[in-house]
């Protein structure tokens, strides 16, 4: 059941997805030259700060983006991947594994490519990670706003178990 006290169901095609080790630099490489892989978001609620993203500003917004990237990219110390199907990125995972948890650090769909059972695989994926590497939790955090994400951690068994002023910090047993 998700928050609202709905059932909840997920029709998941995952059919020719999987998941490719990558290095810091193809993933940077890859962030830069694909910025609107979160521009393109829905009403670029992806990009932060500003309600309604007006579009004479996306050359302000696109430095900062672009300079965070680096600094993701180089700060998070886990294991990066780009989720495949077929020849095309359709997403990109960060996770790294704490003492008790397999943290999902960063995970991105490709707009073109949402609500079609990338972000599950790539969830299964980590939770799979996780029993081999005999951790009791996968944990991850999400933006109070991005609410279609929210709705797949809940589908997927994620529970809300930290709040904070702009994020959840979401946890499931493995």
């Amino acid at each position: 059941m998700d928050p609202s006290g709905r059932r909840s169901f997920v029709k998941v095609n995952i059919s020719n997805l999987k998941m490719e080790p990558i290095g810091k630099g193809k993933l940077l490489l890859f962030n830069l030259l694909s910025f609107r892989f979160f521009w393109n978001s829905p009403n670029g609620k992806a990009m932060p700060l500003l309600p309604g993203n007006p579009a004479w500003l996306a050359p302000v917004i696109a430095i900062p983006y672009m300079l965070a990237a680096l600094s993701a990219v180089h700060n998070f110390g886990g294991e990066r991947y780009f989720i495949r199907k077929g020849d095309e990125v359709a997403g990109t995972v960060i996770m790294k594994a704490r003492q008790d948890a397999l943290v999902v650090q960063s995970l991105a769909v490709s707009p073109v490519k949402r609500r079609r059972g990338v972000g599950f695989f790539a969830l299964a994926q980590a939770e799979r990670l996780a029993k081999r590497m005999k951790l009791p939790w996968l944990e991850l955090d999400v933006l109070k706003r991005n609410v279609s994400a929210q709705r797949l951690y809940w589908k997927f068994g994620f529970k809300t178990c930290a709040e904070r002023r702009l994020s959840l910090m979401l946890r499931k047993r493995v």
